[in-house]
């Protein structure tokens, strides 16, 4: 078992006041990190420099970076393959790992997370797995292109977005693990996620 935290800042020293620093993670022994999280950039602002700032600044503490994209709306005649959403998680994935080397990339994950999907935000509507694996696949795709290294083919690619007891084994079916949110901070669901992974 490994400890994750759920944010961090990109200095580790200076006035910066309530800010965690990658530092203060590492002392702790925590392995991984989210960055990007929906309510981050909804709530916050925080922009793709901003994430891309946290991934290096974990990356620096050899530390993984969790790194969340995804799209914040859709229309009814959408999906994974629309031009529009390809080009908005592409973007992101653009501006974020832009500047990141090569030798690091073994550190980084993906989770695909739709704020639309996002529990709180409309509870009722869930992608279909069949259209979550192509997403997944438009993020392979644009990081074996985008790198040309055989690194990059190593990736973890996540889904998150309203995981539950109830849905996460079909989820985990088309990727390589879930990212789980509010589940995750109620003790039967999480119990019953980690009893039924093995």
């Amino acid at each position: 078992m490994s400890l994750g935290g759920q944010n961090v800042f990109y200095h580790n020293r200076g006035a910066y006041t309530g800010e965690i620093s990658p530092m203060m993670l590492k002392s702790y022994n925590v392995r991984y990190c989210l960055v990007g999280h929906s309510e981050r950039k909804l709530i916050f602002h925080e922009t793709n420099e901003d994430i891309r700032n946290k991934t290096q600044a974990l990356l620096n503490q050899n530390m993984k970076s969790i790194i969340c994209v995804g799209e914040k709306k859709r229309n009814e005649r959408e999906n994974s393959m629309s031009f529009r959403i390809k080009n908005e998680i592409f973007t992101q994935l653009n501006e974020i790992l832009r500047g990141i080397p090569f030798d690091k990339m073994t550190s980084l994950m993906i989770a695909y997370e739709p704020i639309w999907a996002i529990s709180k935000n409309n509870p009722t509507v869930l992608p279909a797995p069949e259209d979550v694996k192509k997403a997944i696949n438009n993020i392979k795709f644009w990081l074996e292109t985008r790198f040309a290294n055989e690194a990059a083919k190593n990736i973890p690619i996540l889904y998150g977005g309203s995981v539950n007891p109830q849905n996460f084994q079909k989820y985990l079916e088309i990727s390589d693990g879930v990212l789980v949110g509010s589940a995750g901070t109620k003790k039967e669901s999480i119990a019953h996620i980690i009893k039924n992974l093995s």
